[in-house]
């Protein structure tokens, strides 16, 4: 198998050679994204402007094109992400080879909803060379990081606001029971208040059972995972103890 070789490997005679053909294949990727980006433009319009051009224009479109309704809504998709401007600073932007990011990382970098990790990955695509496979397997693992810190937070709120009503309760408990205990039978109102009381209790006591049932499936799940996690552990020095004999 042939080793790789770097630049700096090359035969002098060759590096003229390599320079040309970096350049027009520079050339072929920018001049790709820009063409797509132009009918990213105009298929991001047709979409906005559903009374003008009718629900389905996108896929007529399509149709009469010969090509498939994805293919325009992912050129939408990155035109709605970066403007003609934006475009052209990104394609000047190149990897330590010379070559800017193709419109498959262009693609893969628009279905990222946040912008500020957008650009965090754009910069690691450019500075690693990354291949579209490998950014893809980087986007996966940035949702999978966002969607457990947004679990998190709700989990934070979910404490605060647990521990807020759990001190109310206990409150009015405190002042109910104080009210009731010198409080007059008397029917009418004071019965129908009551009812309206208990009736309340009930319906939160049902919302925090629910509540309950969920958070506590979730530390099973949690505690599975660790446990997963410790089995793969010990599994790993299991083999290198093996290994070292």
């Amino acid at each position: 198998m042939a080793k790789g070789v770097g630049i700096e490997g090359l035969n002098p005679g060759l590096r003229p050679v390599y320079e040309s053909i970096r350049k027009l294949l520079a050339g072929a990727t920018r001049d790709e994204a820009r063409s797509r980006h132009q009918v990213g433009t105009l298929i991001a319009e047709v979409k906005k402007a559903r009374d003008k051009y009718g629900a389905r224009a996108v896929e007529q479109l399509a149709s009469a094109l010969g090509t498939n309704v994805h293919t325009l809504y992912r050129c939408a998709a990155v035109a709605e992400c970066w403007s003609p401007g934006q475009l052209e600073s990104l394609l000047r932007r190149t990897t330590a080879q010379g070559q800017p990011l193709s419109w498959s990382h262009l693609v893969v970098l628009a279905g990222v909803s946040s912008p500020r990790q957008r650009t965090e990955l754009l910069d690691r695509a450019l500075q690693d060379a990354l291949s579209v496979r490998e950014l893809m397997v980087q986007v996966e693992a940035a949702d999978q990081s966002a969607g457990t810190r947004a679990s998190l937070v709700v989990l934070h709120r979910v404490v605060r606001a647990s521990e807020r009503w759990s001190h109310a309760a206990a409150t009015m408990h405190e002042e109910l029971m104080a009210e009731l205990e010198g409080a007059p039978s008397e029917e009418g109102e004071p019965t129908e208040l009551i009812e309206r009381a208990i009736a309340a209790q009930e319906q939160l006591e049902g919302i925090v059972q629910k509540q309950l049932a969920r958070l506590r499936a979730e530390r099973r799940r949690f505690d599975r995972k660790g446990a997963k996690a410790t089995d793969r552990s010990s599994g790993l020095m299991l083999t290198g103890m093996r290994a070292a004999r």
